[in-house]
């Protein structure tokens, strides 16, 4: 009876231990691994359009065995997601909907569960079909007889990605200028003097046509005639310096111009050396793109920008801040798939209260009400409601928009990297406000074109003792200068063609101010400074000369 006892003991014992192991079986154990399951490297995805493939991925434990009710966080480089964040199912499964930006080239997207390594998706994100034609310029002016000009001309899909297809460029009157093409364009030559002809570049069915001045001869009746020896200089002004020539001998004569901006800001410089009754043209400055040309054709000198006020604002985020740079870092460590979104997917018409004080990073704020006007793939446009009238219309605000999508965003983050996304948006919040006209004061030489200010970078709140910065905007963001016909602000008139002359470069030099500031912030952490003043503010001048580049087709 002993025996049998014991056996039955053994049995109980052995019943209990297993039915103890039972109670540590599948969903009781943490999450271990995000396990990428099917929509990435998918064939050929055409940019814009949602992914026919959605990506999943399964959070498992440390056996392999799929968790449920685990939240996932999505994002992704490019593009829009179908959620910002899913919870697993029974079997562990996670998936959303991936519709791709609008830039061809590798875009991804990422599944981020607290705690674990991140599941990457990767696309090669191909250009759509051909429906538009881009030229360098749209309009060409030619010197005279013989003169040429190089035209680049490419085609684009909607979103303006170059395509690998042949264009023909064709002379409407070969007999005033003809076009030899070649690669990616052609050779635009005068025949004809004084003249306007157009030319059309085709591909298939789509069209482009633009326009080729040719101008006068140049030295003609009326234009301003210097003499002048070896070592001697003559300086012209106003009208005079748009259009000149120089007086040779019958040996021939050589001459250094040096154009500079002075009282008159005009489209184009002319210099002919004039031998022995023949006139020859030796320089031109074709133009440039509208969206760079500064008051164009007017005799009326527009005021530089005031780089006193960008060096101060530079320095001022340095003082005040950089001790701030680790706590920012921390809080964003400590939150669950980064920082909370503040200014998140809102609609057009919303309305924002945004602080526009560059005075102090983190006091004495200045806060207006800005209206949602506009919204691009990459751009949130608002408009201060208190901006003076007769501003910018709902197109110019589009505009700007597209600009920034189709030319700012690209160049810059191509030279410069890609910037956060605190508030987990994708967009670039541009902040159209009379505060930027109100940093000019009265019957000053100068003005303030826009800003970024580091402080919109950081979270509001404190963090484990660690301050916050509580006039944070908490977005990725910058304002910029409004049209004040009337000159209500300051008594400082700006014309909305003045404004919008200036805008586009504003914004490629403060977009890379905020690329500059939040990579040192949040990407490239092996530092606990902001970028020295003086390089941060050659980088943005930099920007704005590589966007006229690529804007102008040079």
């Amino acid at each position: 009876m002993r025996s049998s006892g014991l056996v039955f003991l053994q049995c109980a014992v052995a019943s209990l231990t297993i039915a103890c192991g039972d109670s540590s079986g599948p969903g009781t154990t943490g999450p271990a691994n995000v396990i990428l399951v099917s929509g990435d490297a998918q064939p050929s995805p055409e940019v814009g359009t949602q992914l026919p493939i959605p990506l999943t991925i399964r959070v498992a434990d440390a056996q392999g065995r799929g968790l449920s009710g685990i939240t996932v966080a999505w994002s992704a480089g490019a593009g829009t997601l179908s959620a910002a964040s899913s919870v697993t199912d029974a079997g562990g499964n996670a998936s959303v909907q991936w519709t791709l930006g609008n830039t061809a080239g590798n875009q991804t997207a990422t599944a981020t569960v607290s705690g674990l390594k991140p599941a990457t998706f990767t696309v090669a994100a191909i250009a759509g079909p051909a429906t538009q034609i881009i030229l360098g310029r749209d309009s060409v002016e030619l010197l005279g007889i013989g003169d040429s000009f190089r035209l680049n001309a490419r085609p684009a899909d909607r979103f303006g990605n170059t395509i690998s297809q042949a264009i023909a460029i064709e002379s409407v009157d070969p007999s005033i200028v003809t076009a030899d093409n070649f690669g990616s364009g052609a050779i635009l030559t005068a025949r004809a003097s004084d003249k306007t002809t157009t030319i059309r570049a085709t591909i298939g069915s789509i069209v482009k046509v633009g326009t080729v001045v040719i101008l006068p001869p140049p030295c003609g009746p009326g234009s301003p005639v210097s003499d002048i020896a070896v070592g001697q200089m003559v300086v012209l002004s106003g009208a005079a310096a748009s259009e000149f020539c120089l007086q040779g001998t019958a040996n021939g004569a050589e001459f250094i111009a040096i154009p500079y901006f002075s009282d008159f800001h005009g489209t184009q410089l002319r210099l002919a050396i004039a031998t022995g009754g023949t006139t020859i043209p030796a320089l031109s400055s074709r133009g440039v793109p509208a969206s760079f040309q500064r008051s164009v054709g007017s005799s009326r000198r527009q005021p530089p920008r005031d780089d006193a006020f960008e060096r101060g604002l530079r320095d001022r985020s340095i003082s005040e801040l950089t001790p701030m740079i680790a706590g920012a870092r921390l809080s964003k460590q400590q939150r669950v798939g980064g920082f909370n979104a503040v200014v998140a997917a809102p609609a057009i018409g919303d309305i924002l209260k945004l602080n526009t004080t560059s005075s102090a990073a983190c006091s004495n704020p200045s806060v207006r009400t800005g209206r949602v006007v506009a919204i691009t793939n990459r751009a949130i446009v608002v408009a201060d409601t208190a901006n003076p009238a007769n501003g910018f219309t709902t197109a110019d605000y589009q505009e700007f928009g597209a600009n920034f999508d189709t030319l700012v965003y690209p160049v810059d983050t191509l030279n410069f990297g890609a910037p956060s996304d605190i508030d987990n948006n994708g967009h670039v919040v541009l902040f159209f406000t009379r505060a930027v006209n109100e940093l000019t004061p009265p019957g000053v030489g100068f003005y303030v074109g826009g800003f970024f200010f580091s402080r919109d970078l950081f979270p509001t709140q404190q963090t484990t003792g660690l301050a916050g910065c509580t006039t944070s905007n908490f977005a990725e963001m910058f304002y910029l200068l409004v049209p004040d016909p009337a000159g209500l602000v300051n008594q400082n008139q700006r014309s909305a063609a003045f404004v919008k002359s200036v805008t586009v470069s504003t914004l490629a030099h403060e977009f890379q101010h905020l690329i500059n500031a939040s990579r040192r912030l949040y990407v490239n952490t092996g530092t606990n400074t902001f970028e020295d003043s003086f390089l941060d503010e050659g980088l943005a001048h930099i920007a704005e000369e590589l966007a006229f580049f690529r804007s102008s087709g040079l």
